[in-house]
Order: C-alpha cells, then sequence, then structure tokens
C-alpha cells in the first residue's frame, strides 16, 4: 500500500540490492520482503590489491627523469634532494600496478553434504510460513539444530586442519599470528606529570615530549672550565672550512650527502617516530615506552650505495665490531 514503507537498513555493500514483496498467503496484512543483492554476500574482510611493480620499467623511468644540477650552495643540496626523491617516487607509482586478488577473502563453499541440509531447511521453512503446520514445525526445528551441529563440527575441522598447517614452517605460523593478533590496540591514557590522564592524541604527545626533554637533557657537572674548553673547540672546528674531497674513480659525485659543504639534506634526517611499550612495565608511564624512528627509505638506500663504495678504502681496526659485517653485539 502507499502508506507503507519497507526500509532495509545496510552498511559496506558494494553492489545494488533491490525488495520483492513474496505473496504468501498468510493470516496477516503484513507481507514477507525479500532483499535480493547483486553479488554474493562476504563474511571475511576483502584483501588488499595486489601491488607489482616492474622493475625493468622503474630503471628505465629513473634513469630518464633523474635530475642533475651543480652544487654550489648547502640550498643546492636540498633542493636536488627533494627533486631526486620525487623522481622516485613518481617513477615506482608508473612502474607499479594493482590488482584484485581473486578467490580470496571469500567465504569457501559449504560441502555438498551440509549444502543439501541447508536447502531442506529452507524448503521447510517456506512450507511452513504457507501451512503453519506443528509437525513440520517439529521437522524444521531437528534440522535447523542438525544444520547447526554439523556447521560447529565443520569450523573446528577448518580450525585444526589451519593450525596443522601453519605449524609446518615459521613463516606460516608468523602469518596466522598475524591475523589473530590483528585486531586494534585500545588507546591507553598516559600518567602527566601533573598527575593527569592523557586520552587525546595531542595531550600524548606532550606527554612523550616533555618525558624526552627531561631524559636528554645534560646531566650537571661540576668541570665548567672542562666543559668551555670543550664547547670552544666544537665552536673552532664548526667554523673551519672543510677539507676538499676528491671522489675516487667510479664513485662520482654523491646526490644527497654533500660531503664538500659538510651538509645532510632535511629530507633525509626526519622520520616517524613510533612509542613501544617495553615488556613487564606500566603501560601508563612515559618512561615505560621505547622510541623508534623509522627513517627514509631512500636515506637507507642512500648510505647502502655509499658504503659499498667507500668500504674498499677504509680498512676498520681489529678490535672494531660495531658497524661490521658478520660482527654482532655478543662478539
Amino acid at each position: 500500500m502507499p502508506d507503507v514503507l519497507d526500509i532495509v537498513i545496510h552498511r559496506g555493500l558494494h553492489c545494488q540490492i533491490a525488495q520483492e514483496v513474496i505473496d504468501y498467503d498468510l493470516q496477516s496484512d503484513h507481507q514477507p520482503v525479500l532483499v535480493v543483492l547483486s553479488g554474493m554476500p562476504t563474511r571475511l574482510k576483502p584483501l588488499a590489491p595486489r601491488r607489482l611493480t616492474d622493475w625493468t620499467k622503474f630503471t628505465e623511468k629513473l634513469e630518464a627523469t633523474t635530475p642533475t644540477r651543480p652544487i654550489a650552495t648547502a640550498a643546492d643540496v636540498d633542493l636536488l634532494a627533494d627533486d631526486v626523491t620525487v623522481c622516485v617516487k613518481r617513477a615506482l607509482e608508473e612502474a607499479t600496478t594493482q590488482s584484485q586478488p581473486q578467490g580470496r577473502g571469500l567465504q569457501p563453499p559449504l560441502p555438498p553434504g551440509i549444502h543439501a541440509l541447508v536447502v531442506e531447511k529452507r524448503r521447510l521453512r517456506k512450507q511452513w510460513q504457507q501451512l503453519r503446520c506443528p509437525t513440520l514445525k517439529s521437522q524444521l526445528n531437528r534440522l535447523a539444530e542438525r544444520v547447526k551441529a554439523e556447521l560447529q563440527d565443520l569450523a573446528t575441522a577448518s580450525w585444526e586442519e589451519r593450525i596443522d598447517d601453519a605449524a609446518g614452517d615459521w613463516q606460516s605460523t608468523h602469518r596466522l599470528w598475524r591475523q589473530l593478533t590483528g585486531t586494534a590496540a585500545p588507546v591507553r591514557p598516559l600518567l602527566a606529570s601533573d598527575g593527569a590522564y592523557k586520552y587525546v592524541a595531542e595531550d600524548r604527545a606532550e606527554v612523550f615530549a616533555e618525558h624526552l626533554e627531561r631524559q636528554f637533557r645534560p646531566n650537571p657537572t661540576d668541570e665548567h672550565e672542562h666543559v668551555a674548553t670543550v664547547e670552544q673547540h666544537l665552536r673552532a672546528w664548526q667554523c673551519a672550512a672543510p677539507p676538499a674531497v676528491s671522489y675516487g674513480r667510479g664513485l662520482g659525485a654523491p646526490v644527497y650527502g654533500d660531503t664538500a659543504h659538510g651538509c645532510l639534506p632535511d629530507r633525509l634526517e626526519g622520520g616517524a617516530r613510533h612509542n613501544a611499550a617495553k615488556a613487564g612495565k606500566n603501560v601508563l608511564k612515559p618512561e615505560s615506552y621505547r622510541p623508534i624512528t623509522l627513517l627514509p627509505t631512500i636515506s637507507k638506500v642512500f648510505e647502502k650505495l655509499l658504503l659499498r663504495h667507500l668500504t674498499p678504502h677504509i680498512t676498520p681496526r681489529p678490535e672494531q665490531f660495531g658497524f661490521r659485517a658478520e660482527h654482532s653485539t655478543t662478539l
């Protein structure tokens, strides 16, 4: 009737829906409404698009568009670093394609036996809605309980099979652990210096900043004369002209770190800082977190390329174990 509204409330659907009124002979003025989806419903979160990079195309794009210019000042180093960074990102975007994974993320089909029970249960439900027969209702209830038990047995068997598959190698175990612990961590407050609890992200950042400022404050000392001597030496060293640098064959002019001007581009000095909670510590206190800084990827690549050229010309002392290949802190 025109004065009756059939409303469907849905969320997260990426397909078209339609409503159909089913003409059942019921002892009521209300008729059931069937909502039809144009796609297959899913119970699992769809996977992110798969990224595939053509590294040959990336290399060709990068070689054709990499900028170069004479470097006369420290500002020129920053400008060239910005241009090269933009060039690398653009070449990566042009050489990368995305594809939607097929088959994964969808609910697997039911076994034929359980599927036949579900079809029979739906048939009995339709008959009971038309006839309202007590015998059909009893049969429908028994069949619904059987389907529920079969589905529970299937879920248990699938879970045991999943655990057995993950026990074969470390990668499968790690993937299973990531899936089980993928829920978002709760937002914990931080205890500020005034004893108040801070929940907002901006307030929590201020608590961490205040803690780091106290932590990195110079320790008090009575050796004022020694401190003055060190500061004077540092000021004289900073004001002195940097030594001339001659690059060996094959080394070429550095793109980022400019040794002649003694500077490092600002783009390479920044990083994304994260705080990881220490095990067994009070998570309400800022000193219970370990700061971790994620450096720019291009900066790490540049360091590896530069180290490859410098290593043949530098022989570390035998007792040095830091920053050396095949040497650990235990050694």
